[in-house]
């Protein structure tokens, strides 16, 4: 008798821990599921707003396109409201508050514009530039076989080599210059370790027009058109030129080291207007936001030229 009662008692202590295993499991699948679903909700909700945000960035483009174009001073400088760093463009959209910086580029030299419309031959006023750019980079070896990489043909220029992998077309990307034997990531950004010394991405874009805006162009690219204008005249430039932006090429004369003859001889590679522009756009609603970044080309309604998120 007293070994049925122990039977049953065990019995029921059994089935009792079999029904508390069987609640925690199902709290445990709850409490996933619950998990699960918020996890899916808040992608959901971010990829919606990636999407509504992206939308409305792509309008802050057209927008910014559009004042860009309406701008015919005859000049782009950081001196003028449109593109000075305190400056720009805020704007309201589907609910969105948008904020757009506008940088005038042609600030370097442009690796589509340095050959002439044939796509293989070295616009003259870059042939000493191309030159310096590459020795102040620590690699003149590199100089010719940097123009065969993005020249229209597969043939070999005098001091040079010719590759399958070259792409005898103009770069869309700086870092595709990396496909070069001997260009790495330090040879094109610069890093910290290297604090102080020069590398291409200061002297030059992967997107721009034949000509180089004076009034945003950086001193390193200024001082290498020329070797009577130098880096410290260059830099001296730069700092005037931000209360007083050039309007028209001959007021240079006035400056240090753009005499007549350099003038002259880099005529057809200077102006005081960019051709491409670069917006950093910040869309935010609420506490969310995103940044986007995208160039532009003037005289078109988008001109988009790049885009990046």
């Amino acid at each position: 008798m007293r070994e049925k009662i122990r039977g049953r008692v065990q019995n029921k202590g059994f089935v009792l821990l079999s029904v508390m295993f069987a609640v925690t499991l199902l709290l445990t699948s709850a409490v996933a599921f619950a998990w699960f679903v918020r996890v899916q909700l808040l992608r959901v909700s971010a990829e919606d707003f990636a999407f509504r945000s992206r939308c409305a960035a792509r309008e802050a483009c057209v927008y910014a396109s559009q004042k860009i174009n309406e701008d015919n001073n005859g000049y782009d400088s950081f001196s003028e409201t449109l593109y000075s760093p305190n400056g720009g463009i805020s704007m309201e959209f589907g609910g969105f508050k948008i904020d757009v910086k506008i940088k005038p580029l042609d600030d370097r030299i442009s690796a589509r514009g340095i050959f002439l419309p044939d796509g293989n031959t070295l616009r003259a006023e870059y042939e000493q530039a191309w030159k310096t750019v590459w020795a102040e980079v620590g690699c003149p070896e590199l100089a010719q076989k940097a123009l065969d990489f993005m020249d229209a043909d597969s043939e070999q220029k005098l001091g040079s080599v010719e590759k399958q992998n070259y792409l005898n077309r103009p770069i869309y990307a700086l870092s595709e210059l990396k496909l070069l034997d001997g260009v790495d990531d330090a040879l094109l950004y610069g890093t910290k370790k290297n604090k102080g010394k020069k590398y291409l991405a200061q002297f030059i874009s992967a997107l721009g027009s034949d000509k180089i805006n004076v009034n945003s162009a950086n001193a390193e690219t200024l001082a290498v058109l020329d070797s009577s204008i130098g880096y410290g005249t260059a830099a001296s430039f730069v700092d005037a030129r931000k209360n007083a932006p050039v309007k028209k090429i001959s007021d240079l004369k006035s400056y240090p080291g753009f005499s007549a003859a350099v003038l002259t001889r880099l005529s057809n590679v200077l102006s005081t207007e960019s051709g491409c522009f670069e917006l950093s756009i910040k869309v935010a609603e609420g506490a969310l936001s995103r940044n986007y970044r995208a160039v532009v080309q003037r005289g078109k309604d988008t001109g988009l030229l790049r885009w990046e998120e």
